[in-house]
């Protein structure tokens, strides 16, 4: 029988843009023969330069160039910056890097979500050695009082704050405005820096559900920076609309700030190669620059979207026939759906007894937990990216079938 895997939080095959992808490196060694339009054989060599040496260690400046435009259009704004980006193999990558490059002590102190991406406090731990203290998140996003309770608490130990604050894995809420206000405030007067990760600010539905009562996530949470060199870092990649083989991504900081100007001479990796994935960004800028990366990312959404509909569809049909089983906040972008297990109509053993005997995977709700939070034990995280619409379906049936036992 084949697997149902709700686990895996990244897209299928079925949506990798294969096609449009060849399409790029098609127009890429176009212009690799000979100079375009009114492009000088001067011009020429020095975009030949971009894409073949060592990149400027923010990146490519062509593709920063295209994506800030698309990012700039995309979100009605003008506040993303091509020298206020920085290119990356990713938003794992990104982290990483950040926390390495700006802890100070041994002592200091990262602050994650509880829940949160299950990987990150991993991470943080096995490559920074860092002591990890958590908040809790409720439907307007992260806690800002028990955010304040730590400050009050460690003071300058603390170093660094870990959020998801759009379309959060596992739960799918959105930071609040208000919230995104005073979470900035207290980063520019207790001087700790913020890494956003938002890799889910592409991926809303909110134009796509019927009706259209929702509005879009705010902007990402670097425009909110009030500090004056800067503390927030927004973090997002390529890998969860296009393929994550890809190993890109990009970090974006409010202009008129210095936050990455370390990045510009730094004695690490960059120093001895360069800016990151110079190639790869060059053809994903060809996808940005001819508009097929906008197309593709609507078609994207669009099926997230349908799939999202008949998970939940799928979920209510089963609650209308065994009882309210399962309950859930539907969200309206990402790729998570945060399940409650109606522990007085099931046992939760034996429902993850059976479901492993039928064939399917899902995370534990405690497994997104650092502190393995037993408040989460009655609940399932369930990914909708990587399962077709019909999966999606089968994963329902096979429900139904442990419902029944």
């Amino acid at each position: 029988k084949k697997v149902i895997n709700f686990g895996k939080g990244f897209p299928d095959k079925s949506l990798y843009p294969f096609q449009l992808f060849k399409k790029s490196i098609d127009s890429l060694t176009k212009k690799w023969d000979a100079p375009q339009d009114n492009q000088t054989t001067e011009d020429h060599d020095e975009w030949l330069k971009q894409q073949f040496s060592y990149a400027s260690n923010l990146g490519n400046p062509s593709f920063r160039h295209n994506l800030t435009s698309f990012l700039n259009s995309h979100w009605s704004t003008k506040k993303v910056s091509a020298d206020h980006m920085m290119v990356t193999a990713g938003c794992t990558q990104a982290i990483q890097y950040i926390l390495s490059t700006h802890r100070e002590k041994e002592s200091d102190i990262v602050v994650v979500e509880d829940p949160t991406f299950f990987v990150m406090p991993s991470v943080i731990v096995e490559s920074t050695k860092l002591k990890i203290e958590t908040v809790s998140v409720d439907a307007d996003g992260l806690v800002i009082e028990e955010l304040e309770a730590l400050l009050d608490k460690y003071g300058s130990r603390i170093r660094f704050l870990y959020t998801i604050p759009v379309y959060q894995n596992p739960l799918g809420v959105n930071m609040s405005h208000e919230r995104r206000q005073r979470l900035a405030a207290l980063a520019h007067k207790h001087h700790f820096y913020i890494l956003a990760d938002e890799v889910y600010q592409l991926l809303s539905f909110h134009d796509l559900q019927s009706p259209h009562s929702s509005r879009p996530p705010p902007l990402p949470l670097f425009t909110y920076d009030t500090s004056k060199d800067g503390r927030i870092f927004s973090i997002s990649s390529f890998s969860k609309v296009t393929f994550p083989g890809l190993r890109l991504g990009y970090v974006l900081t409010k202009q008129g700030t210095s936050l990455l100007s370390r990045y510009q001479d730094t004695k690490g990796m960059m120093f001895g190669g360069g800016g990151l994935n110079p190639m790869m960004s060059s053809m994903v800028s060809e996808m940005v620059l001819s508009g097929d990366f906008e197309k593709h990312l609507n078609v994207v959404r669009q099926e997230y979207a349908a799939r999202l509909n008949v998970l939940c569809d799928g979920l209510e049909s089963l609650n209308d026939y065994f009882g309210p089983i399962f309950s859930f906040r539907k969200p309206v972008g990402g790729y998570f759906l945060f399940v409650h297990l109606n522990e007085s109509l099931i046992s939760l053993d034996a429902f993850h007894a059976a479901a492993q005997l039928n064939g399917v995977v899902y995370y534990k709700g405690t497994r997104a937990s650092f502190i393995e939070n037993p408040a989460f034990s009655s609940y399932i995280r369930l990914s909708f990216g990587f399962l077709t619409q019909d999966e999606i379906r089968e994963g329902i049936a096979r429900f139904s079938l442990i419902c029944s036992s």
